[in-house]
């Protein structure tokens, strides 16, 4: 990927993250060693083989599995060409006693999986360089970037060191070449995705909803001229700010009934391929139960009153929470390219717009948004909590490619019929 501008985003609260964190094994409220795929590479597969340890080759005597050369599904290659069959119980057969990984334990790291070594990690080579996020499946990635950015009273001082947007945006404009695809463009993208997350002058709503105006703006350009839609984006941006207006011209005030009929079957289809996954469930049930739900209850009413009433003051005390969130995600998917959604629902290769990709990141930040509320109603919400919420959503839902994804086309499709301010509303 190239990029034509060689400024770098303040991307290192996140290698920070990176670097800081550490797996507390024992410790983990949904460890990683079970109740989900474990996928096993060949160079691991050969180092395994090669160890002539009894327990390590029963184990893959009777745990490997490899995937069909010209299967469906799984497409093999050097870095997936099977998995590790779990337990009766669901943890994985190289989790020793103390449920630590007996491989890294007796063997050191390099006899672990690929994808083990890398989990929570998420790395993307830019420009030469490497650019680090951290996947919110993992309990202690999540409360990591959630507290990032908060001073010793646990209190946000995250405005300091981030430029004011519309000066952000100013200078971009500026610099920008006359035309570029997005790949070109990443980086100025994702300064002035970052630069809009940030504004604390805004609703967090209204920032989603310049979000998505930059993603219309960005599929309407006919020839693809990603550049010429982002100038277009930050002088009308930079033009309203001089005037002292909102950044998008519209702020949701009111809860609207769209997205929680919309999320509402949404839980219900999560709660049905989430299957055995009991924190989910169980953290679900909390919510529900919170929002007061009732089949035929006004829902709408009591989701305003808990947001405003209960959810607000905490995130106003706290609003790197959900601003760490939505940045971790640019940066981790590659926004607005989304590498992570590039399979059409029959299965074909699709190509992706700004709006597909922004309907994954708003679908996550309604649902995310809708369980902080719902959670708010029930019990105080602090860091724990608030990470509970993000992680359990995250890897009992969001990192489900196939599900999610259709859930994300089903969102697409309701924003062709409802305006984004009335689904971002929450």
């Amino acid at each position: 990927m190239s990029s034509i501008d060689v400024d770098r985003l303040q991307t290192e609260w996140l290698s920070d993250c990176v670097e800081q964190f550490r797996c507390i094994g024992p410790a983990c409220e949904e460890s990683c060693c079970g109740n989900w795929q474990i996928t096993l590479d060949e160079p691991t597969l050969v180092v395994l083989r090669g160890l002539h340890d009894p327990a390590v080759e029963d184990a893959l005597a009777t745990h490997v599995r490899q995937f069909p050369v010209d299967g469906a599904g799984v497409q093999r290659t050097r870095t997936q060409i099977g998995w590790i069959e779990l337990n009766q119980d669901g943890s994985c057969p190289f989790l020793n006693t103390e449920q630590w990984c007996s491989l890294q334990a007796n063997h050191g790291e390099s006899a672990m999986p690929l994808g083990c070594r890398v989990y929570p990690r998420v790395h993307h080579r830019i420009d030469g360089r490497m650019h680090s996020a951290l996947s919110l499946s993992c309990p202690e990635a999540a409360r990591q970037v959630l507290a990032t950015g908060a001073t010793p009273d646990g209190k946000s001082g995250a405005s300091e060191g981030y430029p004011e947007s519309a000066d952000v945006l100013a200078k971009t404009a500026a610099r920008l070449p006359l035309t570029a695809t997005r790949t070109q463009i990443f980086w100025p993208l994702l300064r002035v995705h970052q630069a809009l997350v940030r504004d604390r002058s805004q609703t967090m709503a209204a920032r989603m909803l310049c979000l998505g105006q930059l993603a219309q703006m960005l599929d309407a350009q006919p020839d693809g001229n990603a550049a010429a839609a982002l100038r277009g984006f930050c002088l009308k941006v930079v033009e309203r700010a001089g005037r002292n207006q909102t950044l998008c011209g519209i702020d949701a005030e009111e809860v609207a009934a769209e997205p929680l009929e919309f999320l509402l079957a949404a839980m219900d289809s999560a709660l049905g391929f989430a299957g055995s996954n009991q924190r989910f469930r169980a953290l679900t049930a909390k919510v529900l139960r919170g929002l007061q739900y009732q089949p035929g209850c006004d829902l709408r009413s009591v989701c305003q009153r808990i947001r405003t009433d209960k959810l607000e003051p905490v995130l106003a005390a706290h609003p790197h929470w959900m601003e760490n969130l939505l940045c971790n995600e640019l940066l981790r998917r590659l926004y607005p390219l989304d590498l992570a959604n590039e399979d059409g629902s029959d299965g074909s290769k699709k190509k992706n717009t700004a709006m597909d990709a922004f309907a994954r990141l708003s679908l996550e930040w309604a649902w995310v948004r809708l369980y902080l509320i719902g959670f708010s109603g029930d019990s105080s919400l602090e860091l724990m909590q608030a990470a509970d919420c993000v992680q359990s959503v995250t890897r009992a839902v969001f990192s489900r490619t196939n599900e999610f994804g259709r859930l994300c086309q089903a969102w697409r499709e309701q924003m062709l019929r409802v305006p984004l301010v009335r689904l971002l509303s929450l």
